[in-house]
């Protein structure tokens, strides 16, 4: 509410765009330096420092390679909650999208619009989960037989 106030009433979509991307920045800024921090102070991680690598190089081909895994499982977790934050958002600087869309829906009760919104998100939800595991062979290529394997689980 005070961004909105302290917009003056601006009609720019940047300040929407750039709460709605702070709010979601944070969790995975913290999980990844959680995950860093845990992965730095192991033995490997140790002993490439002891070969000579230096802090860069055992933070960047070291570290974060093991540490990015979990923030790529949290990603998952993003569209949906930009979808909610959005809903805030453009009732907070009274802009027209989907949120207010789906707001007139729940009241005047149109489920065909509600099963749409139900049914995109959904789908979203499912090539994240499909995009993630492929993220996870990308990022770490011993990962690949066990992500394949799972393809005939259900």
């Amino acid at each position: 509410m005070a961004a909105a106030l302290l917009s003056g009433g601006a009609r720019s979509l940047l300040l929407p765009t750039c709460l709605i991307a702070l709010s979601l920045i944070a969790a995975p800024t913290r999980q990844q330096r959680a995950a860093l921090v845990a992965v730095l102070t192991q033995d490997f991680v140790r002993a490439a420092r002891a070969r000579g690598a230096g802090p860069a190089r055992a933070i960047a081909v070291h570290g974060l390679r093991n540490a990015v895994l979990p923030v790529v499982t949290l990603a998952v977790l993003e569209p949906p909650m930009a979808l909610g934050g959005a809903f805030v958002v453009e009732r907070v600087f009274e802009l027209h999208g989907l949120g207010e869309l789906t707001l007139l829906a729940v009241q005047a009760r149109d489920v065909s619009w509600l099963m749409a919104i139900s049914i995109g998100a959904a789908g979203i939800a499912a090539l994240g989960v499909i995009a993630t595991d492929l993220a996870y062979v990308l990022v770490d290529p011993r990962l690949g037989p066990a992500v394949l394997s799972r393809r005939g689980e259900a």
